[in-house]
């Protein structure tokens, strides 16, 4: 709300009509960069994501599950009920050609959202899924090459502690006759404040080729155990790297600024010896 009152402040009054007319576009990305969660009518909820976007004017998203596009309230109009906030109005149904397209690879989208489905709830438990299918002749899929691209993604707030963190996954299985492979991408960030701001990113990319399996289930079970190894071992390794910060680097990040209100000096010693020590952590 605060960033989209300040872009309107700052633009003149002969540029007004042209960023209100890009707004919805740019907040659109924003929301699917960073897979905001939207509450349909029926009451399900749905991730927005890159790979659900539909550019246009405006752009909209669709809901693989249902097959319906989403109508989205993207909180960039100034008198807006939710300022900065996507809410979905209303949905209405894919075009014929758009749901038989998508149908041809629904058998193993729906196999992914079922298993690795499970798993997110385990694991993630306030996390959300969305699941896409791809086919033939889809952007990013090749001749009779299968796609089915899985979104989940969780937020924590809690402003009392001062303190707000997020995670996103995606992972991207691709199947043909006798073939398939895997790649996933994800990301964490921490950011705490106290009398200041600490931010922490920390990301990881992994591929790999699936076992020959044949079946919608043991595709996605194939994919499920490569997800649960890969995080699992991500996991560990973060565990590892956090393991001093609560006793000695995150207190020693944390004491300068409330006790004497002042900014890091960068240029002394001992700051780049803490500096030296996180980096040695490997997080």
């Amino acid at each position: 709300r605060e960033v989209l009152a300040g872009v309107r402040a700052l633009v003149s009054f002969d540029e007004r009509a042209a960023v209100e007319a890009a707004l919805p576009a740019v907040v659109a990305e924003v929301h699917a960069r960073d897979y905001a969660l939207v509450t349909l009518p029926s009451g399900d909820a749905v991730l927005l994501t890159p790979d659900g976007l539909r550019p246009g004017e405006p752009p909209s998203f669709y809901d693989p599950a249902t097959k319906q596009l989403l109508d989205i309230d993207f909180g960039a109009a100034p008198r807006a009920s939710a300022p900065g906030v996507a809410v979905c109005t209303g949905v209405s149904p894919l075009p014929p050609a758009d749901v038989a397209r998508l149908e041809r690879a629904e058998p193993l989208r729906a196999a992914v959202e079922r298993l690795l489905g499970a798993y997110v709830r385990q694991n993630y438990p306030s996390a959300h899924l969305t699941v896409y299918a791809l086919g033939g002749g889809d952007e990013g899929a090749e001749g009779d090459e299968q796609v089915v691209v899985a979104c989940y993604g969780a937020k924590s707030v809690a402003l009392a502690s001062m303190y707000a963190g997020a995670l996103t996954a995606r992972w991207e299985l691709r199947a043909t006759a006798g073939a398939a492979s895997a790649r996933g991408h994800a990301r964490a960030c921490l950011h705490t404040f106290e009398e200041g701001n600490v931010r922490l990113d920390v990301e990881r990319s992994w591929r790999a080729q699936l076992d020959e399996v044949d079946g919608v289930d043991a595709l996605a079970g194939a994919l499920v155990t490569l997800v649960r190894r890969s995080e699992g071992e991500w996991h560990e390794e973060l565990l590892d790297g956090f393991a001093d910060l609560g006793g000695h680097a995150i207190k020693a990040l944390r004491r300068p600024l409330p006790m004497t209100r002042t900014k890091f000096d960068w240029e002394r010693a001992t700051v780049h010896g803490l500096a030296d020590e996180l980096a040695q952590a490997k997080i």
